[in-house]
């Protein structure tokens, strides 16, 4: 499993949840990225494996950025991680499609759970090939 870890600035949630995700993968497995740019052009270079982009500090601007490139989310699990709980916000990211949605006041442990059940079911998946 690779992960796409899309958050801009370097700040206490950003660390927070890297912890979570070096806890949960190795290293080598997660690129961080700081623009949809490049995290556009990560997903058109990725491998056909189980690639999960993760997004931290999503408000309404960066789902406008999001939403063109939003055919290359078909093959990728996308876990969007609000600033805000208002009705918009929510509902743009929706467009997305995403497997889960959490806000930045979180501990993240919901991300870790969501993450087991991604490589629980790629493992599970890998033994019927």
């Amino acid at each position: 499993m690779n992960v796409f870890f899309l958050s801009g600035s370097q700040n206490d949630t950003k660390k927070r949840l890297q912890r979570v995700l070096e806890f949960m993968l190795p290293k080598k497995n997660i690129t961080n990225i700081r623009t949809v740019k490049d995290l556009e052009a990560n997903l058109r270079k990725a491998s056909p494996e189980m690639t999960v982009a993760v997004i931290l500090h999503v408000n309404k601007e960066k789902l406008a950025e999001l939403i063109p490139i939003k055919k290359l989310f078909e093959d990728t699990s996308l876990i969007l991680i609000l600033n805000k709980k208002d009705n918009e916000t929510i509902t743009l990211g929706h467009r997305l499609r995403p497997r889960f949605i959490t806000y930045t006041d979180s501990d993240f442990l919901d991300v870790a759970s969501v993450l087991i059940k991604m490589k629980e079911k790629m493992w599970s998946e890998d033994a019927y090939r």
